[in-house]
């Protein structure tokens, strides 16, 4: 979950900044929008299932598109303090 949230952050983030999503998902996350798009069909069916997913997805999205806008388009893992 916490994956597929931040590649939605992502995304969001990309897209308010005016970047080529198409490409940044290729580049930062090595898939396209038909991967996307099968991924969501997965999470959506979950969703249904239990709205305490969909709240937690909700907030960890929040997080990753603010973390992406502040990094002005982020990288994978840099939330990671090593």
């Amino acid at each position: 979950l916490e994956r597929y949230a931040e590649i939605g952050g992502a995304q969001s983030a990309w897209a308010q900044q005016g970047r080529d999503v198409n490409a940044m998902l290729a580049q930062q996350f090595g898939m396209n929008a038909l991967d996307w798009s099968n991924i969501s069909q997965y999470w959506s069916a979950k969703f249904m299932e239990d709205y305490r997913i969909a709240a937690r997805y909700g907030d960890l999205m929040t997080h990753y598109t603010e973390q992406y806008m502040a990094a002005g388009g982020g990288g994978q893992d840099n939330d990671i303090d090593i």
